[in-house]
């Protein structure tokens, strides 16, 4: 092989490794990319999930009070039916004692 050829042969061999060398670069500048895209959706996720964790926390509490205001009301529901039953039977006996002097 002649000087010239040699040097022909490093001369191509650089310029091919300098093309490798371009093409890594650049894959290397998409793959950058497209993680700072990935990272900026994963903070997006982040931000949306804390938002449904924080809803969700205040339906929680929101759903533990209507649940009080529910037992709250039943045990007043209770008193009202236990003096009503009184009531009911109060009247009972007024009518079958009235009931008893009418017809003597």
């Amino acid at each position: 092989m002649t000087p010239e050829e040699r040097f022909t042969k490093m001369e191509n061999l650089l310029h091919a490794m300098m093309e490798h060398q371009a093409g890594q670069q650049q894959l290397l500048q998409s793959q950058s990319e497209e993680i700072t895209r990935q990272n900026a959706g994963i903070r997006d996720l982040i931000v949306v999930s804390r938002t449904i964790l924080t809803t969700a926390e205040k339906l929680v509490a929101s759903q533990d009070k209507v649940t009080e205001q529910i037992k709250e009301l039943r045990e007043a529901q209770a008193g009202t039916d236990e003096r009503l039953n009184i009531l009911v039977d109060e009247v009972n006996r007024i009518i079958r004692a009235l009931g008893k002097n009418g017809t003597q």
